[in-house]
């Protein structure tokens, strides 16, 4: 049995999948003895084709975990895939997050007999998301009707992983957090847009009397960066539309040097050899 956990929405994917893994531990495999987690992508194939036709000397049920199995299976490999799937679907369970849609050739080596299930989950925006995020912060015993479910939902608009994340500073009690100042969120953006020009205005933030204010920037100029390199690259499935456009008329240098710089000085930080103002001063 094939499970896809099919994204662009690879936050509700892989929780979909856990949830899974959860499932069949529960009820045929609580020792963990018949689970395994194998590479992904084009390395998969190799070891699935290997490992499905091994039996456990203690549990008769499989349970293979994986990611981008099927879009990334080479063409030639699909048929033995396939097949080795088809010879006991009940008893050999893959599961796969997929990040990007399988091509609709891939499935045509798979009948009704593979037991092949597809879960999609597209990008959720607007109504449908807060919905999502109220369902959420419910799992987080948040009450659905607190005042800043709408606020984190339209903050975060699309993006459940980071939605997620504000639940969870909310949860702890970190509402002040959430509610600060807008115009310094904004001021925020634009010196990492600075940063990723390599231009030393973005330093201002070094010099500001509130020293949280360097933490709150570390944070954003390595989520901005990931951006920038992903746009770069033209890997822009679920991001905000206005991002990608900033991004892209933006003349950024060097990316990766920026990225290496920012994750270095967040290991200093929480190794204790300085605190935010210090670890952010690092970056050139």
């Amino acid at each position: 049995m094939l499970l896809l956990c099919i994204g662009p929405d690879t936050f509700r994917a892989r929780r979909k999948a856990n949830e899974l893994e959860r499932a069949f531990r529960e009820k045929h495999d609580p020792s963990g003895c018949g689970m395994e987690r194998v590479a992904s992508g084009k390395a998969a194939v190799g070891e699935i084709l290997e490992r499905a036709q091994m039996i456990s000397l203690f549990n008769p049920r499989r349970f293979i975990r994986t990611d981008n199995l099927l879009s990334e299976c080479p063409k030639n490999q699909l048929a033995a895939l396939a097949k080795t799937l088809a010879r006991d679907p009940e008893h050999v369970i893959i599961v796969s997050v997929e990040d990007e849609p399988p091509a609709s050739s891939s499935f045509q080596a798979f009948s009704e007999a593979h037991k092949l299930v597809r879960y999609e989950f597209p990008v959720l925006q607007g109504q449908a998301f807060l919905a999502y995020v109220v369902t959420l912060a419910q799992e987080l015993q948040l009450a659905s009707t607190h005042p800043l479910l709408r606020r984190i939902a339209d903050k975060t608009d699309g993006d459940s992983w980071a939605a997620w994340n504000e639940l969870l500073k909310l949860a702890a009690g970190g509402e002040q957090a959430l509610v600060h100042n807008e115009e310094q969120s904004v001021d925020l953006f634009a010196r990492s847009d600075q940063l990723l020009q390599k231009k030393s205005a973005w330093r201002q933030v070094l010099t500001q009397p509130d020293r949280s204010v360097a933490s709150q920037a570390l944070s954003t100029f390595i989520s901005q960066t990931h951006s920038a390199i992903r746009v770069r690259d033209h890997a822009t499935e679920g991001m905000k539309p206005f991002v990608v456009r900033k991004l892209q008329q933006l003349h950024i240098q060097e990316p990766e040097a920026t990225l290496a710089a920012l994750y270095l000085s967040l290991l200093m930080q929480r190794s204790g050899f300085g605190d935010e103002l210090e670890a952010l001063s690092m970056v050139e």
